[in-house]
Order: C-alpha cells, then structure tokens, then sequence
C-alpha cells in the first residue's frame, strides 16, 4: 500500500473491515489479495472517486469485477489494454456503465436484465483481444459504442459484444465479422444508414445489427434512426415506435437495398431484456409491413416493398423466383401479390433474419 495515496487508504481499509455475508466481498477474500488486485483496486476508487452512487462503490468491493481488470492490466494483455486506450480508456470504459446500473455481485440492485460487471468486462476484453485490431473496431470500442455518452448506443454496442462472446464458446463460431460500424450510401430516394457489423465483401456481403430494445413504453428508446420526429416518442417502446415506422425504419430499408439475398440480412435482438421473443420480434415487423384487416401491405409495407424492388444486388431474384421477367408490364403486381403471401405468414422464411440472441 506504498503507492496508495492517504484517501485511497482509508478507502481501502474501510472496505476491508465490512461485515457482509457476499462470498465475492473483497472483506471475504483478504488472504488472495495481491499487489496487483490492489492496483484494479485503486483504478476503480479512483473512476468514482467522486461518486456517492451506491452501486458504483459496490464495484471496488466485488472480487470478480477486481480480478477482472487485474487481468486487463497485466502485461501479458497489454495490446488489449492499449486498444481500449489505456488505463484512462479502461477507467472511462467502467465510468460509463455505473450510469446504466449495471449489477455487480456486492450489490442488491442494478438493471437485472443487464449481465454483472465483470461478465461484462471479459466480453470487452475478448473483443478487444479478437476484433480490436480492425480499424472500424475502434468505433465499437469509442464514441460510437461502448464509450459513447448515448445509453442506446452503448446497449447496443454491449449486447453485440456480449453475442461475440456467446458466440465464440463454440468450437465453430457462426458470426465472424470482417468490419463494423460501416455507413452505406444508397441511390436516391433510399436512406443511407451505418450497419453494426459486416460479414465479408460484396457482392456476398451479411450485413447485421444489433437492438437493444425493450418492450415497456417510458424505458430507454433508440433514437439512433428517428424517421418520423413529429410521432416518434418515448411514451411507446422502441418496438412499437418501429412497428409504426417512427424509428430505424428508414435503416431496415437502407439495409434491404445492401443485400443480395434475404439470407444476408442478420437481425439480433437482446434476448435479455423482459418479454422480448422471436415469436414477438416477428409480429412486431409484421404489423409494420402487413395489414391484416385488409390483406393488403401497410403504407410503410409498400415502402418495404419498393426498397426490394429497386435492389440491385439481386434481392428481388431471390424473393420472387416465379418471375422470369421483372421488366414485364405486370412484374410489380405479380411481385406485391407474392410478397403479402409472405409477410401475412410470420412463419415464412422471409422472417428468418430476425434473431433473439
């Protein structure tokens, strides 16, 4: 305790002599501390040196979340340490999750449908370690995601973090990205739009993304792709914003402009958070594209529809088999009549780029 300064002291003695009855209590295991679990100590004294948020002092007191960021800073993972920016990156990395409540095993609290802070810091560091020396990955890692001051952006940056990880406990991982965070120009009058992550190169390329969302009205929103400010509101949820084309609709049909076939387009919802289902996740597209009453397409179903019509990447080839001639005088009709046989079924395999994971 040489290099602790008088507070950092007094921080430290305090959490020792804590009675609690939490396995992970660092006041549990002082006969493993070592020089370097007293150094992850101090970085997070340290990043809420200032706080009084009870679960941001709880972090400095769970062992799990301390060995966690001894193993970042060990030599041995210096590449990763130094792709998260350093102790200043990792401390800011820590800094921006106590805002978002994320749990912790020596706090009764927290966002439950979130995973507990040192899960979360084994993802980022994998991250880091397996993606981070791609040059798009510094968005993931930056303003853009994890670091970002936008608690949507940081959900979503997280939760695909989290996937990669899930993901690569398989002997044969099926989500191997080449770059992230890529913005895509398309021709007019489609949105243009920034994709999470990208599988290969065109003309083959998976585009993927990932939400965050949940299904309580009053809870965290994305306002990542606002379509329609004057009726995009929180008082919904950001499913039911998108059902009604308010939000990331102009995205979905930037992306069916960037396929070549509907097996290219990887949707991946949090499987996290409360009530979110594939069985919902479909339905939810399906109210956007698909009136049931009427048996017709929705306004922004015949948008969709025009988004996969005017692809050039061969979309609508691979959608619409039966047509041998999409120059015909009556191809688009033929088009919208095979088309609502799709969406009217959310059993149909046209949904299967939708994932809860």
């Amino acid at each position: 305790m040489n290099t602790f300064a008088p507070d950092e002291k007094v921080g430290f003695l305090a959490d020792l002599e804590i009675i609690d009855d939490k396995p992970e209590h660092i006041a549990n295991k002082i006969g493993t501390l070592t020089v370097d679990i007293l150094d992850a100590w101090k970085l997070i004294y340290n990043a809420f040196a200032t706080s009084n948020s009870q679960i941001s002092n709880s972090y400095r007191k769970d062992m799990t979340i301390l060995l966690q960021v001894r193993n970042m800073l060990q030599p041995e993972n210096a590449t990763v340490l130094t792709r998260l920016g350093g102790r200043q990156g990792l401390t800011q990395i820590i800094q921006n999750r106590d805002g978002h409540r994320v749990p912790c095993y020596t706090y009764n609290g927290g966002d439950t449908e979130l995973p507990k802070m040192n899960t979360y810091l084994r993802d980022v560091a994998f991250f880091a370690n397996r993606y981070g020396g791609l040059q798009t990955a510094t968005n993931v890692l930056g303003g853009q995601g994890i670091t970002s001051n936008s608690e949507w952006q940081v959900r979503a940056a997280a939760h695909m973090i989290r996937f990669i990880w899930d993901d690569n406990q398989s002997p044969n991982p099926t989500f191997v990205p080449t770059a992230f965070e890529l913005s895509y120009t398309n021709p007019n009058p489609f949105p243009n739009c920034r994709v999470d992550a990208q599988i290969g190169l065109d003309p083959n390329k998976i585009v993927c993304e990932f939400k965050s969302w949940g299904t309580r009205a009053n809870e965290l929103n994305d306002e990542k792709d606002v379509d329609d400010p004057g009726k995009y509101t929180t008082a919904i949820s950001s499913f039911e914003n998108f059902a009604f084309g308010y939000s990331s609709f102009g995205q979905f049909r930037c992306y069916l402009q960037q396929i070549s076939a509907i097996d290219k387009l990887r949707y991946y919802f949090d499987i996290n958070r409360s009530e979110v289902s594939e069985t919902y996740v479909k339905g939810i597209f399906q109210k956007l594209i698909y009136d049931n009453a009427t048996n017709k397409l929705t306004p922004n179903g015949e948008l969709v529809f025009d988004a996969i019509w005017g692809n050039t990447r061969g979309l609508k080839g691979n959608l619409f088999p039966e047509i041998t001639n999409f120059s015909a005088p009556d191809a688009k009709d033929k088009g919208i009549a095979s088309f609502i046989l799709r969406v009217k079924n959310t059993s149909n395999s046209f949904y299967n780029f939708i994932n809860v994971k």
